[in-house]
């Protein structure tokens, strides 16, 4: 996790509306969050050039399975990523990893190139109200340790979290980013408006995943509860 990613940095122009490349995919993406990704789609690849030679960041955002409509199935919020690293491979094909740098929301899509376009306005994630923010920070600190705890336990999860960040927003994120729960909730704390209203929600999910991971721990000691007991759908994932 610590390899993961990297603190986020101030987004200077919060307004700004720009033009960036899109690629939906079935994932989440956070500022500071690192991702692999593997380009074998031609698309793609010209996608990935025309960000090379322009230095453009690319947009992901969630593409919802459940939607059959490719474009209504993406979601509002993405997050643009930059591409740090690239290793070439056979076909054109490659390897990438891309960090995300800033959020933003989307305001209209295009197709004239073999990708989608998209104009987009940056969505910083603004501290709001800070002394309910700083409260926060420290409950979902305190909720991470129990909650790594019992993901490796539970799930052999090992999230290696090093120190707590000092910057309201990063820390959010840190959270939002360690949290293993359905792309629904991961989508809903992307969009969130403010710090304080990020980390309100991250601790209604830790509750949630303390509930459920301490149930299956509990089971996991005692077998023979498990051959009597049917699970229901866990946000572990």
């Amino acid at each position: 996790m610590e390899n993961d990613w990297e603190q986020p940095t101030a987004d200077p122009t919060p307004d700004e509306v720009e033009e960036i490349p899109l690629f939906p995919l079935n994932m989440v993406l956070f500022p500071g969050m690192m991702q692999p990704l593997h380009i074998f789609e031609d698309r793609y690849k010209e996608m990935v050039r025309f960000c090379l030679e322009t230095t453009s960041p690319f947009g992901i955002v969630w593409d919802r399975p459940d939607v059959g409509d490719a474009v209504e199935g993406l979601a509002a919020v993405g997050t643009a990523a930059a591409i740090v690293h690239i290793e070439p491979l056979a076909e054109g094909r490659m390897n990438i990893l891309a960090v995300g740098r800033s959020r933003f929301r989307l305001l209209a899509m295009y197709r004239d190139r073999p990708y989608l376009m998209a104009r987009v306005r940056r969505f910083p994630l603004r501290v709001g109200h800070e002394l309910r923010a700083m409260a926060l920070s420290n409950r979902v600190r305190d909720y991470m340790g129990a909650y790594t705890a019992l993901l490796e336990e539970v799930a052999g999860i090992e999230l290696r979290m090093g120190d707590w960040p000092e910057q309201l927003a990063a820390a959010a994120v840190l959270a939002a980013i360690a949290l293993q729960v359905p792309l629904s909730d991961k989508q809903r704390l992307l969009a969130s408006p403010t710090v304080d209203q990020m980390l309100a929600a991250e601790v209604r999910l830790f509750r949630r995943e303390k509930v459920l991971l301490s149930h299956m721990r509990d089971m996991l000691r005692t077998p023979e509860r498990m051959e009597r007991t049917t699970f229901g759908p866990f946000s572990l994932n």
